[in-house]
């Protein structure tokens, strides 16, 4: 008896089931959803909408209520359900891109909660649709009358472009060198063989609403047509300077000159910072400046645009002679070339201080003969570092001779003599070079720090005295010690008058 009881049960249970199921309405799709088609043929598109009057007569059924209660009615189940219904997808081709004659399925999807509530859906998702009746499209080429020139230096080329004003369609430019960066048409940076991308900005959707559709989007163009130049370098530029360098160290001037084509010679011109005074170890500066607007008309640019040219080095010693200075140690050569001078000028004077009458020792006497005591001692005079590029000359090698004279009776007398020799310099061979050289001299002094204050001594305020041994200083019948050469405390720069050529 039970058993039959819960077969019965189950059996109105199914057929509840069956009575819900069969409840639901279900509707015609295509006549509650229209195909909406847009665009022009080509780029064309597709979408839904609700076909109003079988959509009303769905909600108002026979319910009594009339088209005027709609707007009251937002929350009925059966509105809700229709509004519910939506195009998920386009099937067959891409939405956007249809042309007449495409055979599509347009995919919706509602939402099936408030399908129950209405108690209807739609029979079928799918709807297969053949397009058909889009306008045909008017093409447009935006670069029919665009116009892009090339113009200035190559290297240094910029663009200028044009276009028609009165077109049918609104449409903006925009550009991009062959790296992809966007460039401006005033950039100055251009080159021959360069590629620039020429793209369009553009509301295309707007453009086919108004009859038109774009035939292209990008176009690219090379450039050309840009001055060429031959080619200079700040390199060949520095290389062409000639420097000339007069006097010796550390009272060089240098002229600087250049040697390049005639056609660019005198678009450059060239500077040299210090121009004098310069000395060994000091940085030399040469500068460059140009006339681009001649460079050019000559027919010239530099590979790499450039606003100033500049190169420095450093003056050694094998680069210009010195004036001979306390560091020197000379070679055995140069003595003998510096004593040679020295040498001919003491024999004129033993040559004429052999006999008669002659002040030795500020004493008028009789000489009745000479003898020759040999050198006795040898000073550098070289400026002081405040100096150094202000005094000439700017060295002197000082010589003291010894000399005993017999004079009437027998008499021995013992006197001091001086030679110097002023600009000593020292060729960067090695050589010594007394182009320059004067020899000056002295009278008789009966004491050599006599001797030595005036002529060593009293150019303390500029130079410095430093005793010089190796030239053949004589050791024997060595006279009492005599005082050295002072070396002066260094005074505050002053400038000593130049001496008279």
């Amino acid at each position: 008896m039970k058993k039959k009881i819960a077969l019965f049960l189950c059996f109105v249970m199914c057929l509840s089931i069956l009575a819900t199921g069969c409840g639901m309405k279900k509707i015609n799709t295509t006549d509650l959803i229209n195909v909406v088609q847009e665009g022009l043929n080509g780029s064309g598109s597709v979408d839904i909408e609700i076909n109003a009057i079988y959509g009303m007569s769905l909600v108002l059924g026979k319910s009594g209520k009339k088209p005027s209660d709609l707007s009251s009615m937002e929350n009925n189940p059966i509105v809700k359900y229709i509004d519910s219904i939506k195009l998920e997808a386009v099937q067959g081709k891409e939405n956007g891109s249809l042309s007449n004659g495409d055979k599509i399925v347009l995919v919706l999807k509602d939402d099936p909660v408030l399908a129950k509530e209405a108690k209807m859906q739609i029979k079928t998702k799918e709807i297969n649709h053949t397009v058909s009746g889009l306008t045909e499209a008017e093409e447009y080429d935006p670069f029919a009358d665009f116009k892009i020139e090339f113009s200035g230096d190559n290297g240094e080329g910029y663009f200028s472009y044009d276009y028609s004003w009165d077109s049918p369609v609104y449409v903006s430019y925009e550009f991009k060198d062959q790296t992809g960066a966007k460039i401006e048409s005033y950039d100055y940076k251009l080159s021959n063989g360069d590629k620039i991308t020429v793209s369009i900005d553009a509301d295309e959707k707007y453009i086919a609403s108004q009859g038109y559709i774009l035939t292209q989007t990008e176009k690219e163009y090379t450039v050309s047509g840009l001055t060429e130049y031959e080619e200079v370098t700040e390199e060949s530029i520095i290389d062409a300077a000639i420097l000339e360098f007069k006097g010796a160290a550390p009272q060089v001037t240098i002229d600087i000159d250049n040697d390049l084509p005639s056609d660019i010679k005198d678009c450059f011109y060239y500077y040299v910072d210090p121009s004098y005074d310069v000395n060994i170890g000091d940085t030399i500066t040469i500068e460059v400046s140009f006339s681009e607007y001649s460079l050019k008309e000559a027919g010239y640019a530099f590979s790499t645009p450039t606003d100033e040219i500049t190169s420095e080095f450093e003056l050694t010693s094998d680069m210009v002679p010195r004036y001979i200075s306390p560091d020197d140690v000379l070679t055995e050569d140069q003595k003998d070339t510096i004593l040679s001078e020295i040498e001919d000028a003491i024999s004129s004077v033993v040559a004429t201080s052999k006999s008669g009458y002659k002040t030795i020792n500020d004493e008028f006497v009789e000489v009745k003969g000479l003898k020759e005591l040999g050198l006795d001692s040898v000073y550098l005079l070289y400026p002081k570092e405040s100096n150094l590029k202000s005094v000439n000359p700017v060295n002197k090698l000082c010589f003291i001779y010894k000399f005993e004279f017999e004079a009437e009776d027998g008499k021995k007398i013992e006197s001091y003599y001086y030679v110097g020799m002023k600009k000593i310099i020292i060729n960067t061979d090695g050589t010594i070079d007394l182009s320059e050289t004067k020899i000056e001299d002295s009278y008789y002094f009966d004491k050599k720090d006599v001797l030595v204050d005036k002529y060593i001594n009293s150019e303390k305020t500029y130079y410095i005295a430093t005793e010089v041994s190796g030239f053949g200083e004589s050791t024997a019948d060595e006279p009492e010690e005599t005082e050295k050469p002072e070396e002066a405390e260094k005074p505050e720069e002053t400038e000593k008058p130049e001496e008279t050529k």
